[in-house]
């Protein structure tokens, strides 16, 4: 299994004929025996997901394993099994959810990864995972940079991806960008991502943690600020009062970058307080407005007044 694995981590094509036979050995009552098994098959995942398919029920078992090294390899399985085809492990909720809460960070990467594509893929399959991923939301990001971006650059440079990127690749450089935090941006994604899809159920199940979502807002990770503000603005949606205590944080989040800030535009404008909709008003008249988060507003305001 040693030399198999080897093998596996350069030329992972050259062992996907062995797969049937590695995956018998996920039953192995040798833990490192599983663990090694479990490895070369998520390196032949790399490259032939489609090959672990029909042996996915053996590496759920392993989620579950009393090892916790087996633990983590079959989680890595999983990851590559579901980026490839999402559908496919749609059932596995239950087994990921104690993954969440992992000793080993890469264990609950993996398992916050695959959630998030079974949310996109089925998203009532995931509903259940919020509670679960809102303990990894709560978890502090004071360790990383506050990020500020400058206000006068070009409308290409104010699109979300270009925004997130910049902070990316700053924390990167850093040498201070954790898996830690990628499981804390991967639950926050997937709740809005689910919040999108079903804002009334996602609303139902967030109610009794608000005040922990809200606290989010001020986060210094603007990853997490925008998915954030995104999910508030579907809660909004639902539940408008709901956000009376935060209209003056939504407000003051309109500075932030367009990523943030036009989540905070459909936020207030669904609140439809006369607070927020002077603050649309005043923002779309302000000459200094940028221009996508100006016709965001227009937007939103003609939506509430149609």
């Amino acid at each position: 299994m040693s030399i198999l694995y080897l093998i596996s981590k350069s030329t992972p094509e050259r062992v996907t004929d062995t797969v049937p036979v590695i995956s018998s050995l996920l039953e192995s009552n040798r833990p490192t025996v599983r663990t090694k098994a479990a490895l070369v098959m998520e390196k032949v995942g790399s490259v032939r997901p489609d090959a672990l398919t029909p042996h996915l029920d053996a590496v759920l078992d392993c989620l579950t394993d009393r090892s916790a090294t087996v633990r983590q390899s079959a989680a890595g399985v999983v990851r590559q099994i579901a980026v490839a085809d999402p559908s496919v492990v749609t059932m596995a909720v239950p087994q990921l959810l104690p993954l969440l809460d992992s000793d080993i960070e890469s264990t609950t990467v993996d398992a916050v990864t695959v959630i998030e594509a079974i949310a996109e893929e089925e998203p009532s399959m995931a509903m259940t995972a919020i509670e679960p991923l809102l303990t990894l939301i709560g978890d502090s990001d004071e360790s990383l940079p506050d990020i500020t971006y400058d206000p006068n650059m070009s409308v290409e440079r104010s699109l979300p991806a270009e925004q997130m990127r910049g902070y990316q690749t700053l924390v990167e450089d850093a040498g201070e960008r954790s898996s830690s935090v990628r499981a804390r941006e991967g639950a926050v994604t997937t709740i809005a991502r689910l919040a999108d899809a079903d804002p009334e159920n996602t609303t139902e199940r967030l109610e009794p943690h608000l005040p922990l979502l809200f606290a989010q807002l001020n986060n210094p990770n603007p990853t997490i600020r925008a998915a954030v503000v995104g999910i508030v603005a579907n809660v909004a949606a639902i539940s408008p009062a709901a956000l009376d205590p935060i209209e003056a944080v939504l407000i003051e989040l309109l500075n932030d970058s367009f990523a943030v800030s036009a989540g905070a535009v459909w936020a207030l404008a669904h609140m439809e307080t006369d607070r927020s909709d002077a603050v649309l008003e005043e923002l779309i008249a302000d000459p200094e407005t940028e221009v996508p988060l100006r016709r965001t507003a227009e937007t939103a305001l003609r939506d509430f007044a149609e």
